[in-house]
Order: C-alpha cells, then structure tokens, then sequence
C-alpha cells in the first residue's frame, strides 16, 4: 500500500514538472499566414544551433521562437514588426541577412586596412634603406 502511494507521488510529481515541455504551438489561422510563418521562421537564425534557422531546428529555444512568432502573426503584426520584436530580444544576429552597419563595415575593412598599413610601413622603409646604400 505505501508503494503504491510512493508510485503515485512519483507520477504526479513526474506530471507537474514536465508539463511545459508538451506545450503545443497554436495553428496558423490561414494560408497566408502560413506562408509568412515560414519566410519568417527561416529568415531567423536558431541562437542554439550552429547554421541552422528556427524553422529547421528542434532545440527548445527555437520552438519557443516559433511559437512566439506564429503568436506575433495571428495577432496581426507584419513581418517587420516581428522582425523588430526578435532583434529587440536577441540583437542583429538572429536574422540570416543583418543590415548592414557601420560598426559591420568596420569589421569587415579593418583587417584590410591593417595590411595596407604595414604593406605601406614595410615600403617606406625598404625605400629608406635603399637611400641609405646609396648615400
């Protein structure tokens, strides 16, 4: 008698903690909208995983943001706004194609301009010291 009431402890205790990890995403009202639930779902990035977008991933997180969004969309918000709600919460790198930034251009030119410098330093001083045989 005290196994079973142990056992059915157990249960109900198993029950209660996992209950919100079978939360069930709410049905795209139209086809539209399921249209825009996927654009939308694999223009974002998966935070979890490596190169994948929400919309091919299962991590907990991505299914969370997939709710969210489907959520978003149901209630009216166009694809900018949801866009703007996820980069509010997550930053720039969420979106597969981020803007384009001046601190994004600086990234990408900085090791450029790092060569030229010591492409131009390594120039003038072989330029001095060819002087300098000659002199």
């Amino acid at each position: 008698m005290m196994r079973g009431i142990q056992l059915l402890i157990l249960i109900i205790l198993f029950k209660v903690c996992f209950n919100g990890y079978t939360k069930e995403t709410s049905q795209v009202q139209n086809i539209d909208n399921d249209q825009l639930f996927v654009e939308i779902s694999k223009n974002l990035r998966c935070p979890k995983c490596e190169n994948q977008s929400i919309f091919d991933s299962n991590s907990q997180i991505a299914n969370d943001m997939k709710f969210k969004v489907n959520e978003l969309i149901n209630k009216g918000y166009s694809k900018e706004n949801i866009y703007n709600y996820m980069i509010s919460r997550y930053d720039n790198a969420i979106l597969y194609d981020p803007p384009l930034t001046v601190l994004v251009i600086f990234l990408w030119t900085f090791p450029f301009l790092i060569l030229l410098i010591l492409l131009l330093t390594l120039l003038i001083k072989c330029r001095k010291q060819k002087l300098n045989e000659f002199t």
